[in-house]
């Protein structure tokens, strides 16, 4: 019995083992999971817009991503207690959230 569509033939010719692809090395037969020579982890799997522009293998620092939109900004401050109780312009929440990430140790990325 084929583990891969549990019908009775041989695993060698199975038509949906076959038809499995593994973006990792460009080949047939396996997926990414199963890839005996796997590529950088950071780079098959884009995490952030950013890696995605300008991938890189290694970060120095976490990214902390957040749309650039009055209400994202003011949602994430909210959630991290740093809202302030009156009205704020959106260059100073973009202020709080910079503040915010330099103080965690982030990468900040505001994205449009």
């Amino acid at each position: 019995m084929c583990q891969f569509c549990k019908l009775k033939h041989e695993e060698a010719t199975c038509s949906v083992k076959a038809s499995l692809y593994c973006s990792s090395c460009a080949c047939y037969g396996h997926t990414i999971r199963e890839c005996p020579d796997p590529i950088d982890e950071l780079y098959t799997k884009p995490l952030f817009s950013k890696r995605i522009i300008l991938p890189s293998f290694k970060e120095s620092k976490p990214i902390l991503e957040i749309r650039n939109e009055e209400e994202s900004l003011k949602a994430f401050l909210q959630s991290k207690s740093k809202m302030p109780a009156r009205s704020v312009k959106t260059a100073d929440l973009r202020k709080l959230v910079t503040l915010y990430a330099d103080e965690k140790g982030y990468e900040l990325s505001l994205v449009h």
